[in-house]
């Protein structure tokens, strides 16, 4: 018999009988056919595959084989087997995180080493010296008492110095300018006036290196001869470092001097009375004169080479230490990622086990339905009664073990 659908040739088919095969079976490929009826196909066997093979035993064999039926026990094994892939295919996952925790651990591992390595490590002062970190840190706390010994070893103050590195290129631009109307250069078009303009820019890039770069650095020498109270004693420098001395002033007197002659000149030019004038060009070179003294002032007192080599030290110190805090923080973030692997290979075991015992559970009702689909007898003895503690533990077992026993830091 063949049960057509809308009057087709037979070719939608949904269950056949036939003279060869009387019992029902689904429209499938022939290849599937028979892991479909012995439940090799991996999948449990369900109460309607279970019942075409309780049909098929029954039109095959005798009735009375004491103990349970050939379909009871397949479908005991199916859900065995079933079980036993779930549990095989946590532990293969499980597995895949132990490797990944392996890898985590190792980069941490590796990352608190090198922490303790920069910090092992020797350290280079700010004269090109090497040392180890207990030499360098019994240094700085030399320097750090020194220091705080003596005034003479505090640093100017941080508006100051701000100060200080700015106000050469505000005289370096009022100098350029005043150079320029000497020149009759146009800084705006510097093309048009190329002589000119390469003269100004000389004299002003001569001006920034003198009071930019020059005197600074005589304040950084000159404050090495300052008495603990910080007073510059004269007496106590030396030839070399008075030469130096002379020529600044020279330059500086020069500076004023240009100052004076050129806003005098320019207030002339203006029809300004001439007392004016010579009141503002005055004013104007001691201020530039004035200025310039400042920044050597402040480059003598600010603190002295020993409060340096402390600052220096201090950098360098820092800096290892921020170096090693990072490692030690990304270590930190692996092991908290290692935890939230670990934790989650635990929550897949325990899935996995709830998943098999249910499995293994709902043998009896399968097998009571696939009865009922067959007209079995219900008072047949059933398939003996397996648990998750039958079935094979090793693999998850060994790698979860694996993961508990992981130390964290």
């Amino acid at each position: 018999m063949i049960c057509h659908r809308n009057g087709s040739r037979g070719r939608r088919t949904g269950m056949e009988n036939s003279s060869e095969n009387e019992f029902p079976r689904p429209r499938m490929h022939a290849a599937n056919r028979i892991r479909w009826r012995t439940g090799t196909s991996g999948r449990p066997l369900t109460p309607r595959r279970g019942g075409s093979l309780g049909m098929l035993e029954r039109s095959a064999g005798p009735r009375d084989v004491p103990g349970p039926s050939t379909t009871d026990s397949a479908i005991a094994e199916s859900a065995r087997g079933r079980a036993q892939d779930v549990l095989g295919r946590a532990g293969g996952r499980t597995a895949r995180s132990a490797r990944r925790t392996d890898r985590l651990a190792a980069a941490a591992a590796a990352g608190r080493e090198r922490a303790a390595e920069l910090r092992a490590g020797f350290r280079r002062g700010p004269g090109g010296e090497v040392r180890t970190p207990a030499v360098a840190d019994a240094r700085q706390d030399d320097l750090v008492r020194a220091v705080e010994s003596e005034p003479r070893h505090r640093r100017a103050g941080r508006g100051h110095r701000v100060v200080a590195r700015i106000l050469p290129w505000i005289d370096a631009l009022l100098f350029g300018y005043f150079v320029a109307g000497v020149s009759n250069a146009d800084l705006t078009r510097p093309w048009a006036t190329p002589v000119a303009s390469l003269v100004a820019l000389a004299f002003t890039l001569f001006l920034v290196l003198t009071v930019a770069a020059f005197t600074p650095w005589l304040g950084r020498e000159l404050r090495d001869q300052r008495s603990p109270s910080g007073q510059v004693r004269f007496a106590d420098i030396g030839p070399v470092t008075s030469g130096l001395l002379a020529v600044w002033t020279v330059l500086v007197l020069a500076i004023g001097v240009t100052m004076f002659v050129r806003v005098r000149t320019e207030a002339g030019y203006a029809g300004a009375e001439p007392a004016a004038a010579i009141t503002v060009a005055v004013l104007l070179a001691l201020a530039s004169v004035a200025m310039t003294a400042y920044v050597l002032g402040v480059a003598m007192s600010d603190g002295s080479a020993e409060a340096d080599e402390m600052r220096a030290l201090g950098r360098t110190r820092r800096r290892v230490e921020s170096r090693a805090l990072r490692r030690e923080r990304r270590a930190a973030r692996l092991d908290r990622r290692r935890q939230r692997v670990v934790r989650a290979a635990d929550r897949r075991r325990a899935r996995s086990l709830v998943r098999a015992g249910d499995g293994l559970a709902a043998v009896d009702t399968t097998v009571d339905l696939a009865r009922m689909r067959c007209g079995a007898s219900a008072d047949r003895p059933r398939p003996a009664p397996r648990t998750v503690a039958d079935l094979d533990h090793r693999e998850i077992d060994t790698v979860t073990a694996h993961l508990a026993a992981a130390p964290f830091e």
